[in-house]
């Protein structure tokens, strides 16, 4: 036994490593996913997703080449595209434009156009008190050796520069927002201590995603030449954050996960961001792959654990749900959690654990097949066997009965006549018990034909009486028929006596001695019913529906009696086979009332 347990123990594993292999290479392939589209997912987010709320105090002016008139630079835009910040300098157009934007009292201005040491500055002292106001922040760069290049505006210690470089990805992407190596901070952080007077607090050494809150045009825009024709009145610049850029040089062009922005819009969103902490969390590939392997157990539970339609209505259910929680999570907490990578290992879990499950199941087929197979053949050469034996056994048995007979006639002594007559009844039985076994082959072997012709119920019922008269007679039984007229139906006789005949000798059997059995037949509605009701020890109401088994019996403390317990179960097929029912009732009264119900219609086989 100790054996036997080792060896299904090793079965198991054995199992289980086939069913864990898959496990891993299915999780392989979804960490696999995460991995070579881990931004490609991040970016899809953002494209999904409706437009986001915004701080409503964050403008954009677009203050383009050709909306400065005669003070403004030199060239038109056309001729200038290419061309560095610095060339659109024009001191008389940049002091009225920001003489204007700061009568309309804003809370701070952002100039994203860097203006270096080399641009062409001719400043007054009138031009110095406007273009250097404290809340006007300047664009600071930092230069490929880290070094900060802060703009000819810069006061001291640079405190009115903010740092406007991105570092894309290597796909050229820009999706975060990093701590510069140098002293200035990010212009985003300028613009937000301008508007909270206080330092804007951020980590050390941080590296953030920019949570983009929209695509380009999210943030209101205005132009500068509708400020200087007085389409904007001051009234709508109170109290805003004004970033001032281009959306036409391409110097200013930046690539988001949405698409390209200016660099002015990008500034807004990452002031957004500073200003309300709404930058995007990510945890690290190690994290997701735990989330992606936790996904993984719910997916084959619910694969090993229903059938295959109910287990893809759960997975799809399933990843329905992850795609939500990633969604809600991203939008509502700010946490990226991946989809598509599950998605994936869901539908290749299923297919890997599915094919599995298939090339299983069909081995178990072929196996049960011919388990099935074996079985039939075993259960074909028992039946021939118990055929030839019993057919064998008929010609002894007759021999036996037919000297046993004439033993009797001729017979004197009485001690020996009693003992030839227990031979005889004994062979009686014995030839009954041959019978219903020849019965019962025909039976399962689907031989049995029913010959249907016209007969009367109530003669077969007298042909049984009749025969089982000496049985009841030797124990004082009175047979008591009440067979009601009735019409001929269409049925095979030769079955139905046998009925007939098995329900009367079992009443009498089963009946003691000075008991009364009664045969009744009646016409109920568009049926017949015989009925034979004795007042025998009955049977237990739990036992009544078992009766009708292939070889179930109850035994009779009361009169011993033994049959072979095919007797009714062939009762019920020929009744079944006329397109009949049977009954069995026992009350508290004893007795038992058994019988059966045969149709007026001709609905029996053939």
């Amino acid at each position: 036994s100790v054996m036997r347990l080792i060896l299904d123990h090793l079965r198991g594993l054995w199992r289980a490593r086939a069913y864990a292999l898959r496990g891993i290479f299915c999780w392989l392939v979804g960490v696999g996913y995460l991995l070579t589209d881990y931004n490609g997912d991040f970016d899809l987010r953002f494209n999904l997703r409706p437009q986001q709320p915004i701080d409503p105090e964050i403008i954009v002016l677009y203050a383009e080449p050709e909306d400065w008139g005669a003070a403004g630079p030199r060239s038109n835009r056309q001729e200038a595209l290419d061309q560095t910040d610095g060339y659109f300098w024009s001191t008389e157009g940049w002091n009225r434009m920001l003489k204007s934007l700061l009568a309309a009292q804003p809370k701070a201005i952002g100039v994203s156009y860097f203006f270096g040491a080399g641009s062409d500055f001719a400043l007054g002292q009138q031009h110095l008190e406007t273009l250097q106001d404290p809340r006007v922040i300047w664009a600071a760069r930092v230069d490929s050796e880290g070094r900060a290049l802060l703009p000819a505006l810069a006061r001291p210690y640079g405190l009115n520069t903010g740092v406007v470089d991105f570092r894309p990805g290597i796909d050229g992407v820009v999706r975060r927002l990093s701590s510069p190596l140098v002293h200035i901070p990010i212009f985003g952080q300028r613009l937000a201590e301008r508007t909270r007077s206080r330092e804007s607090s951020l980590p050390y050494g941080y590296s953030l995603h920019v949570n983009f809150r929209g695509p380009k045009g999210t943030f209101p825009t205005i132009r500068y030449r509708d400020l200087i024709e007085g389409k904007i009145t001051a009234a709508h610049l109170k109290g805003k954050i004004v970033i001032v850029g281009s959306q036409s040089l391409a110097n200013h062009q930046v690539l988001t996960p949405l698409g390209f922005m200016s660099r002015a819009e990008v500034l807004a969103n990452t002031t957004d961001n500073i200003l309300h902490s709404r930058w995007i969390r990510r945890f690290t590939v190690e994290v997701y792959a735990l989330y992606l392997f936790a996904a993984l157990l719910v997916v084959i539970w619910i694969i090993l654990s229903y059938p295959q339609s109910v287990s893809t209505i759960f997975l799809g259910a399933f990843a329905i749900a992850l795609a939500a929680v990633s969604v809600w999570w991203f939008d509502a907490f700010y946490f990226w959690i991946p989809i598509s990578a599950p998605i994936i290992m869901i539908a290749v879990t299923f297919i890997v654990f599915l094919s599995f499950q298939l090339s299983v199941n069909e081995q178990k087929s072929w196996r049960l097949e011919q388990e099935s197979r074996n079985m039939r053949e075993l259960e074909q050469l028992k039946a021939n066997f118990i055929s030839l034996i019993s057919h064998d056994l008929k010609t002894p048995i007759a021999k036996i009965q037919g000297i046993t007979d004439r033993l009797l006639v001729s017979m004197q002594d009485a001690e020996q006549s009693q003992d030839l007559r227990a031979l005889k009844q004994s062979s009686e039985e014995l030839h009954k018990y041959i019978h219903s076994i020849l019965q019962l082959s025909r039976v399962e072997a689907r031989e049995l034909k029913i010959n249907k012709q016209a007969a009367d119920i109530n003669v077969l019922a007298e042909k049984a009486i009749a025969q089982i008269a000496p049985l009841a007679r030797a124990k004082e039984i009175e047979l008591a028929p009440d067979l009601e007229p009735l019409f001929s139906l269409e049925i095979d006789p030769v079955l139905i006596g046998e009925v007939i005949l098995n329900l009367v000798d079992n009443a009498v059997k089963y009946t003691p001695a000075g008991g009364r059995v009664q045969v009744i037949s009646r016409e109920e509605g568009d049926e017949i019913t015989v009925q034979v009701i004795d007042n025998g020890p009955g049977i237990p109401k739990d036992q009544l529906q078992r009766i009708w088994d292939k070889f179930y019996r109850v035994e009779s403390q009361e009169t011993g009696a033994k049959g072979s317990g095919l007797g009714l179960y062939l009762v019920r097929y020929f009744i079944e086979l006329h397109g009949g029912r049977v009954f069995a009732e026992s009350g508290e009264t004893p007795g038992l009332k058994i019988g059966f119900y045969l149709p007026l219609e001709d609905v029996g086989g053939v």
